[in-house]
C-alpha cells in the first residue's frame, strides 16, 4: 500500500530519473556511474520515469482507473515542453511547474477538491521558476525540478 513514507524515496528516484533524462550520457555516466549503461542510453527515462514515480504515489487516492491514466498521460505531455514556443525559445520554467501541475487536473475534478490542486499548481510553477532563476546548474536544477513534482503531490 502507498503511504505518505513513499513520498521521500519516490521523489529521489524522480530527481534522479529526470536528470538522466537532461544530462549527456557523459554526464550521466559521471554523476551517476552506478546506473547502467543500457538504463542511460534508454529513450525518455523522464517523461515516464517520473510518470511512473508520481503514479506510484496517486494509486493512495480512490479514483478510476482512467484518472490516473489520463493524468500520466498529460503529465507526460507536460514534461516534453518547457513553452518555448509560447515565450519565444526560451525556457520558461514557472510555466513548466504550472503545465506538469496541471496535468492532475483530472483528481481535482473527480474529488472536486480544488483547493489542493490549486496550492499545488501555484507551488510547482513558483518553485521550478525560483528555482531555475536561483541555479545555474542543470544538476541542481534538474534534481530539483524532478523531486519537485513529487513532493509537491502531498498538498493533493
Amino acid at each position: 500500500m502507498v503511504t505518505g513514507a513513499t513520498l521521500i524515496p519516490l521523489a529521489i528516484v524522480s530527481s534522479i530519473l529526470y536528470r538522466l533524462g537532461g544530462a549527456s550520457k557523459l554526464d550521466a555516466k559521471k554523476e551517476f556511474p552506478w546506473v547502467a549503461d543500457w538504463f542511460v542510453n534508454l529513450p525518455k527515462k523522464r517523461d515516464i520515469g517520473c510518470g511512473l514515480c508520481c503514479l506510484i504515489y496517486m494509486l493512495k487516492f480512490n479514483v478510476p482507473w482512467w484518472v490516473h491514466l489520463v493524468s500520466l498521460l498529460l503529465l507526460w505531455g507536460a514534461l516534453s515542453t518547457y513553452w518555448d514556443w509560447l515565450f519565444n525559445d526560451v525556457d520558461n520554467f514557472f510555466m513548466h511547474g504550472l503545465g506538469c501541475a496541471f496535468a492532475y487536473s483530472g483528481y481535482a475534478i473527480y474529488t472536486k477538491d480544488y483547493s489542493g490542486f490549486g496550492f499545488r499548481c501555484l507551488a510547482l510553477a513558483v518553485s521550478m521558476g525560483v528555482l531555475c532563476n536561483v541555479f545555474k546548474k542543470p544538476i541542481v536544477e534538474e534534481m530539483g525540478r524532478g523531486s519537485l513534482l513529487v513532493l509537491t503531490l502531498a498538498l493533493l
